[in-house]
Protein backbone atom coordinates (compact mmCIF):
# COMPACT_ATOMS: atom_id res chain seq x y z
CA UNK A 1 0.00 0.00 0.00
CA UNK A 2 2.94 2.58 0.90
CA UNK A 3 4.52 1.65 -2.47
CA UNK A 4 1.67 2.36 -4.24
CA UNK A 5 1.13 5.89 -2.85
CA UNK A 6 4.90 6.25 -3.36
CA UNK A 7 4.15 4.68 -6.95
CA UNK A 8 1.42 6.56 -7.93
CA UNK A 9 2.79 10.41 -8.20
CA UNK A 10 5.27 8.37 -10.09
CA UNK A 11 3.20 6.53 -12.65
CA UNK A 12 0.78 10.41 -13.07
CA UNK A 13 4.03 12.18 -13.85
CA UNK A 14 5.04 9.51 -16.39
CA UNK A 15 1.52 9.48 -18.03
CA UNK A 16 1.57 13.69 -17.86
CA UNK A 17 5.19 13.09 -19.83
CA UNK A 18 3.94 10.22 -22.29
CA UNK A 19 1.16 12.48 -23.02
CA UNK A 20 3.59 15.57 -24.16
CA UNK A 21 5.51 13.34 -25.75
CA UNK A 22 2.70 12.00 -27.72
CA UNK A 23 1.45 16.04 -27.72
CA UNK A 24 4.80 17.05 -29.35
CA UNK A 25 4.69 14.25 -31.60
CA UNK A 26 1.28 15.14 -33.13
CA UNK A 27 2.28 18.42 -33.43
CA UNK A 28 5.60 17.24 -35.16
CA UNK A 29 3.54 15.26 -37.96
CA UNK A 30 1.44 18.35 -38.79
CA UNK A 31 4.21 20.64 -39.29
CA UNK A 32 5.78 17.60 -41.20
CA UNK A 33 2.75 16.89 -43.73
CA UNK A 34 2.32 21.01 -43.57
CA UNK A 35 5.89 21.14 -45.01
CA UNK A 36 5.26 18.02 -47.72
CA UNK A 37 2.49 20.31 -49.04
CA UNK A 38 4.47 23.66 -49.32
CA UNK A 39 7.10 21.37 -50.75
CA UNK A 40 4.10 20.12 -53.70
CA UNK A 41 2.86 23.55 -53.59
CA UNK A 42 6.41 24.66 -54.53
CA UNK A 43 7.25 22.30 -57.05
CA UNK A 44 3.80 22.87 -58.51
CA UNK A 45 4.43 26.72 -58.68
CA UNK A 46 8.21 26.42 -60.10
CA UNK A 47 6.51 24.57 -62.84
CA UNK A 48 4.14 27.04 -63.91
CA UNK A 49 6.63 30.10 -64.03
CA UNK A 50 8.87 27.68 -66.11
CA UNK A 51 5.96 27.21 -68.24
CA UNK A 52 5.22 31.02 -68.26
CA UNK A 53 8.79 32.12 -68.37
CA UNK A 54 9.47 29.63 -71.77
CA UNK A 55 5.72 31.64 -73.15
CA UNK A 56 7.33 35.25 -72.33
CA UNK A 57 10.23 34.02 -73.97
CA UNK A 58 8.66 32.79 -77.41
CA UNK A 59 6.45 36.06 -77.64
CA UNK A 60 9.67 38.26 -77.04
CA UNK A 61 11.25 36.21 -79.98
CA UNK A 62 8.10 36.83 -82.00
CA UNK A 63 8.25 40.40 -81.13
CA UNK A 64 11.77 40.71 -81.81
CA UNK A 65 11.78 41.59 -85.67
CA UNK A 66 8.78 43.55 -85.22
CA UNK A 67 10.88 46.01 -82.40
CA UNK A 68 14.49 45.76 -84.14
CA UNK A 69 12.84 47.21 -87.41
CA UNK A 70 10.97 49.80 -85.66
CA UNK A 71 14.71 50.42 -83.82
CA UNK A 72 15.60 50.69 -87.94
CA UNK A 73 12.37 53.15 -88.84
CA UNK A 74 13.20 55.46 -85.86
CA UNK A 75 16.91 55.74 -86.52
CA UNK A 76 16.17 57.58 -89.66
CA UNK A 77 14.21 60.27 -88.44
CA UNK A 78 16.04 63.67 -88.69
CA UNK A 79 15.91 65.93 -86.31
CA UNK A 80 14.42 68.83 -88.40
CA UNK A 81 11.34 66.12 -88.92
CA UNK A 82 10.92 66.17 -84.76
CA UNK A 83 11.41 70.07 -85.32
CA UNK A 84 8.62 70.38 -87.51
CA UNK A 85 6.25 68.25 -85.82
CA UNK A 86 6.90 70.21 -82.37
CA UNK A 87 6.76 73.56 -83.93
CA UNK A 88 3.11 72.37 -85.43
CA UNK A 89 -0.13 74.55 -83.21
CA UNK A 90 -2.47 71.49 -83.55
CA UNK A 91 -1.35 68.16 -84.89
CA UNK A 92 -2.71 65.75 -87.01
CA UNK A 93 -5.03 62.93 -84.79
CA UNK A 94 -2.36 60.50 -86.67
CA UNK A 95 0.71 61.93 -84.86
CA UNK A 96 -1.06 62.65 -81.90
CA UNK A 97 -2.39 58.83 -81.86
CA UNK A 98 1.76 57.41 -81.99
CA UNK A 99 2.65 59.68 -79.75
CA UNK A 100 -0.07 58.82 -77.45
CA UNK A 101 0.16 55.68 -77.21
CA UNK A 102 4.51 55.84 -77.01
CA UNK A 103 3.85 58.08 -74.05
CA UNK A 104 1.64 55.47 -72.48
CA UNK A 105 3.77 52.53 -72.98
CA UNK A 106 6.96 55.07 -71.29
CA UNK A 107 4.73 55.32 -68.29
CA UNK A 108 3.69 58.99 -69.19
CA UNK A 109 0.48 59.44 -67.78
CA UNK A 110 0.06 63.31 -69.13
CA UNK A 111 -1.40 62.99 -72.72
CA UNK A 112 -1.77 66.87 -73.64
CA UNK A 113 0.02 68.12 -76.94
CA UNK A 114 2.60 70.38 -74.39
CA UNK A 115 3.81 67.05 -72.67
CA UNK A 116 4.15 65.37 -76.08
CA UNK A 117 6.69 68.15 -77.39
CA UNK A 118 8.25 67.84 -74.47
CA UNK A 119 8.68 64.35 -74.72
CA UNK A 120 9.68 64.95 -78.78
Amino acid sequence: NEQKLLLDPAQADADAAMNAISDELSKSQIKSNEIEQLKLDLAEKSQEAIKRKAYIQDEIESIQPVLDAAKEAVSHIERSNLDEIRSLKTPPSAIVDVLSGVLMLLGIEDLTWMSMKKFL
